[in-house]
């Protein structure tokens, strides 16, 4: 049990609307570690950054910075530099996009903060929040995310949302959530905590938010099913498809008994009883499960298994390694797969 258990979310998009989010336009100063007088956190993180105009975010052509396919050419920064995940002590006022289809930023969380929200147009970022320019430090996570997504899944990616704060809470601290659009559920909105995550923590959190696109896009699942309806298995984003990834997984990794087992504790209408009954589940069966989170539902188990394996590779071992195991030899993840979750096998090394 980790001692702040993350907490990655997916939700359902519910409702359009203007919100003013709290961002920051840019990052403080901090102390060099022999004394010397602080640099912004911008600098240093700029400076990881390559020296071409478009990279930087600046023209030409405005706004938008480096797109997927200049990533692609050179190999990501990493860990990013410490200054990227400072605390941001002075925030800014700036709105969130109008219209896009998804839930108010403001449901992240009470004591979370937005530093920054991007619309992701040509695989490159824009600034979607009313501030001007691409954050240097969010130029630099948006690297790792391209190489880090499956070609056609990060096409889906529409806007990424950067958070920091507190948010602790009996289910954990939030660390990354993907969302579809009501509009369009071709399109996600991924959001990443940066402040108080590691650097291995943050690719196994791209990962799982990765194994959330795999499993649960519009080749996937059927969006219109109620839950009497679903002759599957009922996801957060709809109804699985009779022969999709994650129904695989599930009749391929859980037994009968264990499913109802615990769809019996998923039932509980109370967060408290419903959330002690799955640690003891998971205190019971925590040989098939590769964390306590992998334990909330079938789609957080196989977003949990993915990440393991794409970060830590197939023979990482522990606990949960049949369902890591089950991964790689799983030829519908792998084949889109394979070259961004070497990328982070290669960066989880650094980290």
């Amino acid at each position: 049990m980790r001692t702040r258990p993350p907490r990655w979310a997916l939700r359902a998009a519910v409702v359009v609307a203007l919100v003013t989010l709290t961002a920051q336009a840019g990052s403080p100063g901090h102390a060099a570690p022999d004394g010397a007088p602080a640099t912004a956190a911008a600098t240093s993180a700029a400076a990881a950054l390559p020296t071409t105009p478009a990279a930087r975010g600046s023209k030409p052509p405005a706004p938008f910075a480096a797109s997927a396919d200049d990533v692609l050419s050179r190999h990501p920064s990493w860990p990013l530099p410490a200054d990227c995940s400072a605390p941001q002590p002075t925030p800014s006022r700036a709105r969130a996009p109008l219209g896009d289809g998804f839930s108010p930023i403001t449901t992240l969380g009470a004591h979370l903060r937005i530093r920054r929200a991007y619309t992701v147009y040509a695989g490159g970022l824009t600034p979607g929040d009313g501030l001007p320019d691409v954050r240097p430090c969010d130029q630099l996570l948006w690297d790792t995310i391209a190489v880090a997504f499956p070609k056609d899944l990060r096409a889906q990616v529409t806007e990424l949302v950067i958070f920091d704060g507190r948010d602790s809470n009996q289910a954990g601290e939030l660390l990354g959530e993907v969302e579809p659009s009501v509009h369009d559920h071709g399109r996600w909105r991924l959001a990443l905590r940066v402040d108080d995550t590691d650097p291995h923590e943050l690719l196994i959190t791209i990962a799982h938010e990765i194994a959330h696109l795999l499993s649960l896009g519009p080749d996937q699942v059927a969006y219109s099913y109620t839950d009497d309806e679903c002759p599957t298995y009922l996801t957060f984003t709809g109804c699985l498809n009779a022969s999709s990834m994650l129904l695989t997984f599930l009749d391929d990794t859980w037994t009968m008994p264990l499913f109802r087992e615990w769809a019996r504790i998923d039932a509980v209408e109370s967060d408290t009883t419903r959330l002690s009954r799955l640690d003891a589940f998971y205190a019971k069966h925590h040989g098939q499960f590769v964390t306590p989170y992998a334990v909330t539902s079938p789609e957080e188990d196989f977003a949990e298994s993915y990440a393991s394996w794409c970060v830590d590779g197939a023979d990482a071992g522990g606990d949960g390694a049949a369902k890591v195991q089950w991964m790689g030899d799983s030829a519908a993840v792998a084949l889109g797969s394979v070259d961004g979750c070497g990328v982070l096998r290669d960066l989880a090394r650094r980290s």
